[in-house]
């Protein structure tokens, strides 16, 4: 019987860090390893821990584990925790919605800024004047629309909201190149072929001058993710939107699984802070 040793990663430092400084930059490295390897390890908290658990890709980022760079960011620990429960997850449906979180993770402060540059573009116009009454109304109305769908933990367009996130943090160009070296017929797949479980909107992520290719994005990741999330609803609402059987659409969802990586890992790295 042969007993795999478990992995480990030990860093040091030369300089002198306190704890929570060498925690973080850790866990920066950590993500490097997850994001490059598509190797998970976390911090020893009790025996379990020693244990880590991995999932495989079809390539690695990188060959050598010399090549691996010190950080250079610091990542947002919420987001990297969501990441690995995705990356680590065997199931499709896990994998999904673990990855949608990271999205999901800016949608207040996308919209609000959102809002903001919409009250400003309105106040800032030379025609505008606080004196008239039509004016004010006009900010008033504004902001009514926008937040028209309110939300227990949310107020607004949770579909906007994505695109939003989206245009801030996505860059579709690096997206279409790190889809292609995973699969070079999937960015094809996304074109010509819809979710068929939740009607997600084919979209081709090589026509950059499309002005709608943001929002048709997002319309194919958020129809997805209501027909995961949503599956008790109503009879009516479910012949709309479509809902999501593990037993027959698991394949077809694990389509869908590099795009979510993909831009979930661009949302992750682009909101990251200077080490």
């Amino acid at each position: 019987m042969i007993t795999r040793l478990p992995l480990a990663v030990y860093i040091e430092t030369n300089t002198t860090k306190n704890r929570e400084q060498l925690q973080r930059y850790a866990k920066s490295y950590l993500f490097n390893i997850a994001y490059n390897f598509d190797f998970v390890f976390k911090a020893v908290t009790e025996i379990d821990d020693l244990f880590p658990q991995r999932t495989s890709l079809p390539r690695r980022r990188i060959q050598n584990v010399s090549e691996l760079m010190a950080p250079q960011l610091l990542y947002k620990e919420q987001l990297v925790e969501q990441y690995y429960m995705a990356l680590t997850s065997e199931e499709p449906f896990v994998k999904f919605v673990g990855f949608y979180h990271i999205m999901e993770h800016f949608y207040e402060e996308v919209y609000n800024e959102d809002v903001f540059k919409s009250v400003q573009h309105i106040i800032q116009h030379p025609g505008f004047s606080a004196k008239r009454t039509k004016d004010i109304v006009k900010i008033v109305d504004l902001i009514k629309k926008k937040n028209r769908q309110n939300k227990e933990e949310f107020q607004g367009s949770e579909l906007e909201a994505l695109e939003l996130t989206l245009k801030k943090f996505v860059d579709i160009s690096e997206l279409v190149n790190d889809l292609t070296e995973f699969s070079n017929s999937i960015v094809d797949h996304y074109k010509l072929s819809e979710v068929s479980f939740s009607k997600g909107d084919t979209v081709d992520l090589r026509d950059v001058s499309n002005e709608k290719l943001y929002k048709k994005l997002a319309a194919r990741i958020y129809k997805t993710r209501n027909a995961l999330v949503h599956s008790k609803s109503n009879e009516g609402r479910l012949n709309e939107r479509g809902v999501y059987n593990p037993f027959v659409n698991s394949q077809e969802l694990t389509m869908e699984i590099p795009l979510m990586r993909y831009i979930s890992e661009a949302i992750i790295i682009n909101s990251a802070s200077p080490l």
